[in-house]
């Protein structure tokens, strides 16, 4: 039998909870890696360890709070219709749903993965560096040097791993020291919570135990299904029933408890209430976070059955009943909490009841990854054997065609990736492919060799790949070795049509969701953008026909390098002509034979060439 009033207010327990988690103690473990620091400096090495170290702590309380998140993915509002935004707001703070119903009634998971967990540590650590503090140090007429700095973390069940790349030179008088790798591992039960989570997350996914609790609660407190003994019109006020089956709702996932969770069993009924998940899982709703309910038949006001019996011809039954069928569409949140010791982790995610029954199932896998993984090996390592071949076939520079619809443009672009494992879901995961592609590949190719990637910086499509998207890519393919970015667009959906802008007014004709409009260097300013803000050497593409139009795209710095295509195919003396065209073509030696083929050309000036 459900507990209908619950004793103990939910944000004493959960305030309760949070003060546990702040209280969390770590034991250290740090190294230098081959290196021995003098005792002089050893201080100051040990204050950027340690600074290091807190910056870890900082990052692990931040994911454990924020469902696996540092950096949280974008966020999507609720609506009236859905009140569900993509976040739960917990104590004033935002918790990423892991499991949610937008705005427009579609089904949304965000389930962190532990790479990404490690990337975002990676970025964190990365970022909070330049605020060690070493001022101290300084008076002290120490000089303390480091350059860029490249995190890798490493989570396990019982500890966590960074290690840094990042030169540094320490100096005091005579003596100094230089130490490129660091090491530091902090214990913390992150990886093992992780895995906690993860088995409660599938289990929910699976059997939708909390939304069997929800309807067992929904027939307990509010009317269902049922007859009412009576000859006059049975009512119900629907505002009145929702606040009776809300109260209901936090008070009885206050109740539910898992098998692996330190709790007393008071009598045999409350075994009802016990979860089987071997960890200690706790399980929060309350009345003051987003609901959606629906009930018919109502008016939205009133909820009415009529009565049988009194009716002309039936008075003979000698008796009146109501009987009545309401059926509930409900949804609301539930916070779920991992505990391992005083550390915490938690995530939200909704139950969603339609037609008094538990949601459908999503179609999805989402931690299978061996296959994929050797799958996508293959790939990577068919990209750097191809390198090497052109590697030794002596070509200079090599570019990796990212874009147009292409394997590595499918894998980044939403538009085509709807994936939920880790090369899927948020932005990072979407660009790991193409990152470890560009990494066998620069591990492969000479460093004197030229190493480009043509991206689509845009699929014209709202909701798609964008600018921002593309800026973020090329600043990652940088620090993979990346030389040039060559910047193009499209080429991932139908439905998005290139047209000449001249013929634009005639869009009513085309039945689709976006047009390109086509028009010379329409895509320039994506290639100055991604110049200016990833710091990256760019190439501009896209109906750059004539020379002046290429010379002015690198001299008003929006691209390295103008490319062409079609122009060079349409016309092969292309080069010969832009030589002329900016007076340059005393700098041309033409042999003869190609003199006596053009001599009677009107559309040649020979004066100034160097005729061989």
């Amino acid at each position: 039998m459900l507990n209908k009033r619950g004793q103990v207010t939910i944000f004493i327990i959960i305030g309760i909870l949070i003060v546990a988690g702040v209280g969390l103690f770590f034991t250290f473990q740090d190294s230098i890696v081959g290196t021995s620091v003098p005792t002089t400096l050893e201080p100051v090495y040990n204050q950027f360890l340690e600074c290091v170290k807190e910056n870890t702590l900082t990052g692990i309380n931040v994911m454990e709070s924020q469902a696996g998140y540092i950096y949280l993915p974008e966020f999507e509002k609720g609506s009236e219709y859905m009140p569900f935004s993509s976040q739960l707001d917990f104590l004033g703070s935002a918790v990423p749903y892991w499991y949610y119903v937008s705005e427009n009634g579609f089904e949304k998971e965000q389930v962190v993965s532990i790479s990404d967990m490690e990337t975002d540590l990676e970025r964190f650590v990365e970022e909070q560096i330049n605020d060690c503090d070493f001022d101290s140090y300084y008076e002290d007429e120490f000089l303390i040097d480091y350059g860029v700095v490249e995190a890798k973390a490493n989570i396990k069940s019982e500890k966590v791993e960074i290690k840094l790349d990042m030169g540094m030179t320490i100096e005091k008088a005579d003596e100094s020291i230089f130490i490129k790798d660091h090491r530091v591992s902090v214990n913390s039960n992150l990886g093992k919570l992780y895995d906690s989570a993860i088995e409660v997350y599938e289990k929910e996914q699976d059997e939708f135990f909390l939304e069997e609790y929800a309807i067992d609660t929904l027939n307990l407190y509010a009317p269902v299904e049922g007859v009412e003994f009576t000859c006059s019109p049975q009512t119900w006020i629907v505002e009145e029933v929702f606040d009776e089956l809300q109260q209901a709702i936090e008070d009885n996932t206050l109740s539910l408890k898992s098998k692996g969770g330190n709790y007393i069993l008071n009598n045999k009924e409350n075994e009802y209430f016990v979860v089987d998940v071997n960890s200690d899982v706790k399980f929060f709703n309350s009345v003051n976070w987003p609901y959606s309910f629906e009930v018919s038949p109502s008016d939205e006001a009133i909820m009415v059955t009529e009565p049988i019996g009194n009716q002309q011809g039936l008075g003979v039954l000698g008796f009146c009943y109501a009987p009545y069928h309401f059926v509930y569409n409900v949804k609301y949140p539930v916070l779920v909490q991992v505990q391992e010791g005083e550390e915490i982790f938690q995530f939200p995610l909704a139950v969603v009841i339609q037609g008094n029954k538990p949601r459908e199932g999503l179609d999805v896998e989402i931690f299978s990854f061996s296959a994929l993984q050797e799958a996508n090996e293959n790939v990577i390592s068919s990209f750097a054997k191809a390198a090497r071949r052109a590697d030794k076939a002596n070509f200079d520079l090599i570019e990796v065609h990212a874009g147009h619809g292409y394997l590595l443009h499918q894998f980044y672009s939403p538009i085509s990736n709807t994936r939920k494992d880790e090369y899927g879901g948020n932005l990072h995961n979407r660009m790991r492919l193409a990152l470890e592609v560009a990494e066998a590949i620069r591990d492969v190719l000479p460093e004197k060799k030229v190493l480009s990637f043509r991206i689509s910086y845009t699929d014209w499509i709202n909701g798609g790949w964008n600018l921002e998207d593309s800026i973020t890519l090329s600043k990652e393919l940088k620090k993979r070795g990346v030389d040039i970015i060559d910047v193009s667009s499209g080429g991932t959906s139908p439905n998005s049509v290139a047209i000449a802008k001249d013929l634009i007014e005639d869009r009513d004709k085309i039945k689709t969701e976006s047009l390109i409009p086509l028009e010379p260097g329409y895509q320039v300013e994506g290639s100055a953008s991604i110049k200016s803000k990833a710091k990256i050497r760019t190439a501009a593409v896209g109906l750059i026909t004539n020379a002046k139009h290429a010379q002015d795209v690198i001299f008003y710095n929006k691209a390295d390098f103008t490319f062409l295509a079609r122009e060079l195919l349409r016309d092969p003396y292309w080069p010969i002509r832009a030589a002329i065209e900016l007076n340059q073509s005393h700098k041309l030696s033409v042999p003869g034979q190609y003199y006596l083929a053009w001599r009677d050309q009107e559309d040649f000036q020979f004066n100034g060439l160097n005729i061989q």
